[in-house]
C-alpha cells in the first residue's frame, strides 16, 4: 500500500541558518520536511534510522517537528523545537561523514554542490550496507529509501540496425532529470509532462553496436514501471545550450545554464494510469529554486506549509505561490491517492 500525502503531518513553517554554502541543503530538507511519507517512515523505523550517520541525524530532523503519538500515530509537532534551525548543518555533517567512510572515491565539496546530486547521495546514504558486504541492501527491504525510488524498464537500440542489443537490466532512480528530448517538444499541459516522466529516450552519439560493428547512434529507452510515493524530477540547466521549437506556435526557444533560461512547464498535479484501470495522482509539494551560475548562486524552495504555500529562503519564512519560473531547478511530487475507474 502506497502512503498518500496527509496534510497533518506538514509541520508549521520554520527556518533553517546558513552555516556556509548549505542554502542548497536547506532547500532539500525543507522540501523533505513537506514528504509526509517521508517524515512517518523516519520516525516509525527508528532501529533502521539508528544503521547509519545519516540515518540517526535525519531521525533526529525529523523528530524536531513531528512526533510519534501514545497510539502509535505520526503527527507534526504544534511547534518545532528548539534549535530546528541548526539542523541542516548537523544533516549535513553526517551525511558527509557517511560518503567519505562508505564512498572515499567520491568528492563531495565543502561549498555550494548540486542539489540533485545530494538526492542522489542522500538517498544512498541511507540504504544500510550488509554486515561483511560492500554492495547495499536491496531498495525494498528499506522501508524509507523505496519511497524515492521509481523504477524503469531500459532498452538500448541502434540507429544503424535498427535493433536492441544487450539490454542493460532495469533501473532504478531517485531523480528523473527533464532532459531536452530530439523530436519531442517539451511538456506543456499535465498530461504531456506525465507522458514525459513515464517515457523519455537519451541519445548517445558515440557508440558503436555489438550486433552490426558499425559505429551510430543508440537510443535508451525508459518505460517507467513503477512509481513510488515520492517522484522528484530536475531539469537539464546544466547543459552548455539547448533549443527547442514550441509545439504550437513554433517559436524558437533557446536556453543557456550560464545566461537567460526559460521557465520550463510543470503541473501542480499529476496523474498516471493504474493497472486494472483507475488512476493514481501526485500533489506537487515542494520546488527547489536555483539563481547564478553552475558553481555558484543561491537556492531556495517553496513548499505546502500550514495550509499554504511558504518561500523558505534559509531562515526566512514569507508567503508564496508554486509555478513554474526561469530558476526552478527541482520539483517534487507526493502520492495523493487512488482514483477508481469510472463505472458505466
Amino acid at each position: 500500500m502506497m502512503d498518500p500525502y496527509d496534510p497533518k503531518l506538514v509541520p508549521k513553517p520554520f527556518g533553517l541558518n546558513n552555516t556556509g554554502a548549505l542554502c542548497y541543503f536547506n532547500s532539500f530538507l525543507q522540501i523533505l520536511a513537506g514528504c509526509t511519507s517521508f517524515t512517518r517512515q523516519v520516525l516509525k523505523n527508528r532501529e533502521l534510522m539508528d544503521c547509519t550517520i545519516t540515518g540517526r541525524a535525519v531521525y533526529q530532523f525529523c523528530d524536531a517537528y513531528a512526533v510519534v503519538s501514545s497510539d502509535g500515530a505520526v503527527v507534526a509537532r504544534q511547534v518545532p523545537v528548539e534549535g530546528i534551525e541548526m539542523m541542516s548543518s548537523k544533516v549535513f555533517e553526517a551525511l558527509f561523514a557517511d560518503i567519505r567512510t562508505r564512498r572515499p572515491r567520491f568528492e563531495l565539496s565543502t561549498g555550494q554542490d548540486d542539489v540533485r546530486m545530494l538526492v542522489d547521495m542522500f538517498v544512498d546514504m541511507l540504504e544500510v550496507t550488509a554486515e561483511g558486504k560492500d554492495s547495499r541492501t536491496s531498495a525494498t527491504e528499506n522501508a524509507v529509501t523505496q519511497l524515492f525510488l521509481h523504477k524503469y524498464n531500459l532498452t538500448t537500440r541502434c540507429r544503424s540496425c535498427k535493433r536492441a542489443h544487450n539490454p542493460p537490466p532495469e533501473g532504478k532512480m531517485a531523480v528523473f532529470v527533464m532532459t531536452p528530448q530530439r523530436r519531442r517538444a517539451p511538456p506543456t499541459n499535465p498530461a504531456e509532462f506525465a507522458g514525459w516522466v513515464r517515457r523519455a529516450a537519451l541519445w548517445n552519439e558515440d557508440y558503436r553496436c555489438e550486433g552490426c560493428l558499425q559505429k551510430s547512434t543508440c537510443v535508451t529507452e525508459y518505460n517507467l514501471a513503477i512509481v513510488p510515493e515520492i517522484l522528484i524530477c530536475t531539469f537539464n540547466l546544466k547543459t552548455d545550450e539547448w533549443m527547442h521549437t514550441h509545439s504550437v506556435t513554433g517559436e524558437k526557444i533557446i536556453g543557456k545554464a550560464s545566461g537567460e533560461r526559460v521557465a520550463n512547464y510543470f503541473p501542480e498535479r499529476l496523474e498516471f494510469p493504474a493497472i486494472g484501470g483507475g488512476t493514481i495522482g501526485f500533489r506537487l509539494i515542494g520546488q527547489a529554486e536555483h539563481s547564478g551560475g553552475n558553481n555558484s548562486g543561491h537556492y531556495w524552495a517553496r513548499g505546502l506549509r500550514d495550509g499554504g504555500v511558504c518561500r523558505l529562503n534559509d531562515y526566512s519564512v514569507s508567503a508564496d505561490s508554486f509555478g513554474p519560473s526561469a530558476e526552478t531547478y527541482l520539483i517534487a511530487y507526493h502520492y495523493d491517492g487512488y482514483v477508481p475507474p469510472i463505472s458505466r
